[in-house]
């Protein structure tokens, strides 16, 4: 009896660990399809407001070095009117 208990228990760890492999792999394909639908064509390659609208925080803003030193904020609604 006890072997067939460690037997049920090696048996319900390899499947727990074989479905946790899964399911980090499918968020892995889920981050990733974020990434690139929302900020490669999103951003850059197709200039897409609506998919970067899902993919970045509403407050991001692009910051850059302005006259005299001071810092020059570029807001992310800023970037959908103009394109």
């Amino acid at each position: 009896m006890k072997k067939l208990g460690l037997t049920s228990l090696i048996l319900v760890v390899i499947a727990a660990v074989t479905l946790n492999v899964i399911a980090i792999d499918e968020e892995e394909e889920n981050v990733k399809d974020v990434i690139v639908k929302g900020y490669v064509h999103g951003a850059f390659n197709e200039l897409n407001p609506e998919a970067m609208a899902t993919t970045f925080h509403k407050d991001f803003a692009i910051f850059s070095p302005g006259k005299e030193g001071e810092i020059r904020r570029y807001p992310l609604a800023n970037w959908f009117e103009n394109t």
